[in-house]
């Protein structure tokens, strides 16, 4: 079982698990605070550990930790990096070290839960999950992790229990109802099973691939189940333009006044998704201050694999070449597929990055291939209105 949250999409609305991807692992590794050699070494670490350069942010967490050995952030960060890598005892003892000099860091005994799973350790992930639940009761991440461990050790009752607890702080959670689902089957409850199943696939239509066979037996052996009826796509909608300024002061741009303003970022960078009411059309923001500043050539290759990064493992996906816009942005369009309920809905993707003032914008934007000929005025409207209005660090 997926381990990763996703967010509900419904039978109309195809976008969340986009969103989740673009927005997952962004802010997630809290920057180490104070000035100096280590704070540099931080950054750095920070910056290849986005970009998928583990080996080298486990170098430059450690020259952290050398020039400053209390800097827990740079043990913890390390330890997610070994976790990347499946160095999953290398993993403990960074998140060990961390809760040494803070043990109250619950992310660290969440992450360290996390990894002794992996590990196949599921009497110390189940020990540290409480220990996370006991510092924040409303962890759902822990009772996951908590009830994947239970399902390791075939104890699916409690399994079941810690799945139905996740989906009750977050009905959303895809991967609940397939955990559920699953210790359902197992304890010989197929009505209930199907219906965890098909809940987790109108959730995430990506789950279908994997859950497809499973549903199809369970509806052969249930009295009075039937198929899901298909899905098409309600018309996207552009309400009047209005002036949005974030409250970071890092940027600006007109957004429909009808559509859903979600502000995902942390102190360190900005991470806004916009939607559309029928979230069928979304725009993620993310404007961040790098450590240094980009030649044009890097931020197309920062681009380029922040969206490979995040889009690759969705069903078709095919991006276009990078190309240089007359305002010195550049953009990256991409294509993929959506799967919801047996049909797979092409959808059309167009991403740019732009750097002023010390600061890097990238705009994200995506939508059913079917309504951009009718919408892209409108989008590209919405897309050119943004403007960085900050000053980086």
């Amino acid at each position: 079982m997926n381990s990763n949250p996703r967010i509900r999409p419904s039978n109309t609305r195809l976008l969340t698990a986009f969103v989740a991807a673009l927005v997952c692992c962004i802010g997630s590794h809290a920057a180490y605070g104070q000035k100096g050699a280590a704070k540099t070494y931080f950054d750095r670490g920070y910056d290849q550990y986005e970009h998928g350069q583990y080996e080298e942010a486990i170098r430059n967490f450690t020259l952290a930790l050398n020039a400053d050995p209390d800097a827990y952030l740079a043990y913890y960060n390390r330890g997610l990096a070994q976790n990347k890598l499946g160095n999953y005892d290398a993993a403990i003892a960074d998140f060990t070290r961390t809760l040494i000099i803070d043990h109250t860091y619950v992310y660290a005994v969440y992450a360290r839960a996390l990894a002794k799973y992996k590990k196949g350790d599921y009497d110390g992930s189940i020990a540290d999950s409480n220990d996370a639940i006991h510092l924040n009761p409303s962890y759902m991440d822990a009772y996951y992790n908590r009830g994947n461990s239970y399902y390791g050790k075939e104890d699916y009752a409690k399994a079941a229990a810690d799945y139905a607890e996740a989906i009750r702080l977050n009905p959303s959670y895809a991967n609940g109802y397939w955990g559920r689902g699953s210790a359902r089957n197992h304890m010989g409850d197929p009505q209930g099973a199907l219906s965890d199943y098909e809940k987790a696939v109108q959730l995430d239509p990506n789950l279908r691939s994997q859950l497809g066979p499973t549903i199809d037996d369970l509806r052969s052996r249930v009295p009075g189940s039937t198929s899901s009826s298909s899905a098409t796509t309600r018309e996207i909608i552009f309400g009047a333009p209005r002036e949005y300024q974030h409250k970071s002061g890092w940027f600006a741009m007109s957004i429909p006044n009808n559509w859903k303003i979600e502000d995902k970022g942390s102190a360190d960078e900005v991470i806004v998704s916009l939607s559309d009411p029928t979230s069928n059309a979304v725009v993620v923001v993310r404007v961040y201050s790098p450590e240094t500043g980009f030649t044009q050539s890097q931020l197309g290759e920062s681009l380029r694999t922040f969206v490979n990064d995040r889009m690759n493992t969705f069903d078709g996906y095919a991006p276009g070449e990078l190309r240089t816009q007359k305002d010195g942005s550049i953009g990256l369009s991409f294509r993929f597929t959506q799967p919801l309920q047996g049909q797979a809905f092409p959808m059309f993707g167009d991403s740019f990055i732009e750097q002023h003032n010390g600061l890097v914008g990238l705009l994200f934007l995506v939508m059913p291939q079917e309504q951009f000929d009718t919408k892209k005025k409108d989008a590209y409207d919405l897309l050119n209105s943004f403007r960085i209005t900050g000053v980086g660090k």
